[in-house]
């Protein structure tokens, strides 16, 4: 019998109720989304949140390589969030 291994290249996850409780997402949730980038994989946000809104409630967005936002109407990579300036979102 041969077994196999499934990895994981990604986490793609929601923002309210998901990551965040009360809008706002703890510390060592932080953490972990940290050491799983650290690991290799890519982290993607999903969020029915304008982009505005989502920078004032959760500043380290940023650390996600990929964010679909206001209900799949926006999707910006991490190489492009380095470049606009911050009054763009």
């Amino acid at each position: 019998m041969t077994t196999t291994s499934m990895r994981y290249l990604a986490l793609a996850t929601d923002y309210d109720g998901t990551l965040a409780t009360d809008g706002r997402v703890n510390d060592e949730t932080l953490a972990a989304l940290k050491r799983l980038q650290a690991s290799g994989r890519k982290l993607i946000l999903v969020t029915g949140r304008q982009l505005d809104d989502l920078q004032r409630a959760f500043p380290q967005f940023d650390c996600f390589d990929c964010i679909v936002a206001e209900n799949f109407a926006l999707s910006i990579r991490k190489e492009i969030t380095k470049t606009l300036p911050m009054q763009l979102f």
